[in-house]
């Protein structure tokens, strides 16, 4: 009775520590990994193979999700693709990682002021936590108010184009 307790001992003991191993070297080999999606991801990058970088970066990504650098980088190479979605999704990702910064809505309310779609930057740019009031936000905020007088002064001109056909 007393050697089967032993031999259970040792048995929970070499699983145990099987288990550890394993453990470690899991996490050794996903490093690994992590390393070479981002090196193949860089690489492709520095040759504007933006397809290919993205899905590297986005395995990369998902190794290690509360890496706000690199959904940063997955939106600037989206935004490279002109992928709208692919673009949004990764600035969300980055706030959701750090909601405190506003970096993700300054390059979110910048991609649609550069698609002339001024509504959604601004609606991006209220939602900022708006840090401090020298802040990037504030600069985009009145930047949006010079375009939306911009575009109001420019009908003005046109409308007398018209001759009365409006």
């Amino acid at each position: 009775m007393k050697t089967n307790a032993i031999l259970v001992l040792l048995i929970m003991i070499v699983v145990t520590g099987l288990a550890w191993a394993m453990i470690y070297m899991n996490k050794s080999d996903l490093k690994e990994k992590y390393e070479n999606y981002m090196t193949n991801a860089e690489e492709h990058e520095k040759k504007e193979a933006y397809i290919t970088a993205v899905k590297n970066y986005n395995l990369a990504f998902e190794i290690d999700p509360q890496n706000y650098n690199l959904a940063i980088t997955i939106a600037q190479n989206y935004e490279k693709l002109s992928d709208e979605r692919g673009f949004l999704a990764a600035c969300n990702n980055a706030v959701q990682i750090n909601p405190k910064t506003d970096e993700p809505y300054i390059m979110m309310a910048g991609y649609y002021m550069g698609k002339s779609k001024y509504n959604e930057a601004l609606d991006i740019l209220k939602k900022s936590p708006k840090i401090d009031k020298q802040n990037d936000v504030n600069k985009m905020i009145n930047e949006m108010k010079n375009k939306y007088f911009e575009i109001y002064s420019s009908y003005k001109e046109i409308k007398s184009l018209h001759y009365g056909f409006y």
